[in-house]
């Protein structure tokens, strides 16, 4: 193996670690964005209901 074919070969290897590193990164974004929209849901659907049941409550 001469010097050239190392390179190509190094390269290849360091993009599949490149590229491993990117989808780990996209999953763990994903993760993060489903946390917080799952969080902020909850929090609005908390929001709108004891807003709603208050409202109901002084008009009865």
């Amino acid at each position: 193996m001469d010097n050239c074919d190392r390179g190509l070969k190094y390269d290849d290897n360091a993009l599949a670690k490149q590229q491993a590193a990117r989808k780990n990164f996209i999953a763990w974004v994903q993760s993060v964005n489903q946390s917080i929209s799952q969080s902020v849901n909850q929090s609005i659907s908390q929001s709108v209901n004891q807003s709603i049941s208050q409202s109901v409550n002084q008009s009865i």
